[in-house]
């Protein structure tokens, strides 16, 4: 009974990140020039009880791209296997983009398109627990969230950053 009230509950959390984004994006995305392409995140697992691990990055990349869903790439499988051989598919991984977007591999989202999506960004990152572990994958999730200005910092910045005012752990990918 216990586990199942809990698994509503991160249903409730998923849900209710997703009818932000949503409603957010019908608003946000008549502005952008990219407005067609647009594809959510999704969890990696409905197995979870919460959101523990969060994935951010910029946008769909090109195996995402041809099939028209996130988390497709070899190296994104491969994650998965991962995830799942640590036990951790338990923990609620959830993938997130800062632009909800498809772009085609030669044309990466735009100042203009990334600027429209930060909203959006921004109110998911509120919606997501403090207990989460965030993962930013990218310099624009490092640099939106005031963490670096430049990728070759990041190290450097890390010991300077307050992440305790949040009461979140950060991992930092170089990538």
């Amino acid at each position: 009974m216990q586990v199942q009230k809990r698994k509503q509950n991160m249903e409730k959390g998923f849900d209710q990140i997703k009818t932000f984004i949503y409603d957010n994006l019908e608003k946000n995305c008549r502005k952008c020039s990219n407005n067609k392409n647009i594809v959510l995140f999704e969890p990696l697992t409905d197995e979870c009880e919460e959101v523990g691990i969060v994935f951010l990055g910029l946008s769909p990349g090109e195996a995402e791209w041809k099939a028209g869903h996130p988390f497709a790439s070899e190296e994104d499988q491969l994650c998965r296997k991962m995830f799942k051989e640590q036990g951790l598919m338990e923990c609620g991984i959830l993938l997130f983009n800062a632009c909800c977007c498809m772009h085609t591999p030669d044309h990466p989202p735009a100042d203009e398109e990334i600027y429209y999506c930060f909203d959006n960004f921004e109110k998911a990152l509120e919606l997501i627990p403090d207990r989460a572990v965030i993962v930013p994958t990218g310099a624009p999730s490092l640099r939106r969230m005031g963490i670096i200005d430049n990728p070759e910092t990041a190290m450097n910045e890390i010991y300077t950053y307050e992440v305790m005012q949040f009461c979140r752990w950060y991992i930092f990918l170089p990538l």
